[in-house]
């Protein structure tokens, strides 16, 4: 799940209402730790294995300035992930969090046998959401981004998104993919 972060912030801030204000500060690893954490271990680290050191946040929006903490966890010094949720009920993701795109994808149960490196990932299920929709009629419904790595494909959906505990916006695009093949093992 590349390339997410304040991008998905960006989507969901335009979304709400203008009053509510969305921040995510994201703060770097100095380069002495992360060299120290690298040197500290022979074998590198998989995101599905790894515990991660959390790093709390803090949003703060809206007139009532609400505070929550949203736990983002440092891969490698070269992204930060977090939690959000998907659909009614929630179903929970792991995304990476990051500027360098507009899209928020999630691996699709399709993904689950269409790509190896989705087998141990959580999968979006549309069909046990009350509230998911399919974009409207005209408008684009194939998801396509090409990484540096190769394709990352599937279809756009209109879902219930959740960010921190409870900062939700209704009517939010994403894709649900059903290939990562362009992503590698």
């Amino acid at each position: 799940m590349l390339f997410r972060s304040l991008a998905l912030s960006a989507a969901l801030a335009a979304t709400a209402v203008s009053a509510d204000l969305l921040t995510i500060p994201l703060s770097k690893v100095p380069d002495e730790e992360h060299v120290a954490n690298l040197l500290s271990s022979h074998t590198p680290p998989r995101l599905a294995a790894m515990s991660g050191v959390a790093t709390g946040r803090k949003l703060i929006r809206g007139a009532h300035e609400k505070e929550e903490n949203v736990v983002l966890k440092d891969l490698m010094n070269a992204q930060y992930y977090g939690t959000l949720k998907i659909g009614t009920p929630p179903q929970e993701f792991q995304v990476v969090f990051d500027t360098g795109s507009a899209d928020l994808w999630v691996p699709a149960k399709a993904c689950l046998t269409k790509s190896s490196n989705c087998a141990a990932k959580m999968a979006y299920d549309e069909t046990v959401s009350s509230s998911f929709s399919e974009v409207d009629q005209g408008a684009k419904s194939d998801f396509n981004i090409v990484y540096g790595s190769g394709a990352v494909t599937g279809k756009f959906g209109v879902e219930t998104i959740t960010v921190a505990d409870d900062y939700t916006v209704e009517g939010q695009t994403f894709a649900q993919v059903d290939s990562t093949k362009g992503l590698g093992k």
